[in-house]
């Protein structure tokens, strides 16, 4: 009995997790319409001061991401990638013990966000 339990929890949590994920254009889509939404960069500065999704900010520390959040109320939809999709993973469970509840991965990252033609700032920060 307690397997089955835990196998339905982990399936449940896996499936509500995964629909966090979502497509460079359904992050675009969101990005771009929402009437507010924050755009979080969680890769490195060095990359983070190369370029970047139009519009996103650092957080790629957690001092400075922990800074960032106290600024945005809890429901505000929050979109958070980095370089492939992984270190946002991390950082969407971070945000999610911290009360936020709208919290968006770019699931294949930058690099894919890049290679499909999205916005991106290029103008370089020191």
């Amino acid at each position: 009995m307690r397997m089955k339990i835990f196998v339905f929890f982990f399936l449940i949590s896996s499936t509500v997790f995964s629909q966090e994920n979502l497509s460079a254009h359904d992050f675009f889509v969101i990005q771009d319409s929402a009437e507010q939404v924050v755009v979080l960069d969680v890769r490195s500065f060095d990359e983070y001061s190369e370029e970047r999704i139009t519009g996103a900010l650092y957080a790629g520390e957690k001092k400075v991401l922990m800074e960032l959040i106290q600024n945005y109320d809890s429901g505000i939809p929050i979109l958070v990638y980095c370089e492939y999709g992984q270190r946002s993973k991390t950082v969407m469970i971070l945000l999610k013990k911290e009360g936020f509840e709208k919290i968006y991965n770019l699931e294949a990252g930058y690099k894919d966000w890049k290679s499909r033609g999205f916005p991106v700032d290029t103008e370089k920060i020191n």
